[in-house]
């Protein structure tokens, strides 16, 4: 009943053959022959428990009552660690209707990018802000705090506090004059619709 199958070395899943005319009845496992097209890649028992052994793309076909079905499916390197931005420490305060790009790459323990690993994203509190894991963009719904978390299996789930401020950004000076070589600084506060500082 899988489309496709996506592992990471050491992982197992199990495959199920279903009937969608009859509501999906499953069959037994047993009336069907498994197969790995690689053997270095996985391995499947009679039972369709697929265990992922080495990095790699390969299909387990399955066999009976005169079809065969063909799964595709990538194990991909172990996942050491995942680089983040912003800092996983820091706390993320945004203007409400304003947004704020998140990125997350899982990584092998020498720091190359690991493609297609399932990550599980969540908002605590979904009318303070929304998060579509497509495009990595959260955006600030109303004042208020809420959470960012992400799951990937084998992890324990970690994330961000998001403070999501009423009214927007504004500079101590609007305007300045200076000549070349010339410094000075700037400093940005959230104010609320009154004008009031509030961060």
């Amino acid at each position: 009943s899988n489309d496709n199958l996506l592992l990471s070395p050491g992982e197992a899943d199990t495959l199920r053959a279903t009937v969608p005319a009859l509501a999906n009845r499953p069959l037994a496992p047993g009336n069907f022959q498994w197969t790995a097209e690689d053997p270095t890649v996985l391995e499947v028992t009679a039972g369709g428990v697929v265990r992922a052994l080495a990095p790699g793309r390969t299909e387990v076909v399955v066999r009976g009552f005169l079809q065969e079905r063909r799964i595709p499916v990538v194990v991909h390197r172990h996942v050491a660690h995942f680089q983040v931005a912003p800092r996983l420490a820091d706390r993320v305060r945004i203007p409400v209707q304003t947004t704020r790009e998140f990125t997350l790459i899982p990584q092998t323990a020498d720091s190359v990018p690991i493609e297609g690993v399932p990550i599980a994203w969540s908002v605590s509190d979904t009318s303070v802000a929304g998060f579509n894991p497509a495009t990595g963009i959260l955006t600030a719904r109303r004042p208020g705090s809420t959470t960012l978390t992400f799951a990937a299996r084998g992890f324990v789930p970690k994330g961000w506090t998001i403070d999501v401020l009423p009214g927007a950004i504004v500079l101590s000076r609007t305007r300045l004059s200076l000549r070349p070589g010339d410094k000075t600084g700037l400093i940005a506060n959230f104010v609320d619709d009154q004008g009031r500082t509030v961060g």
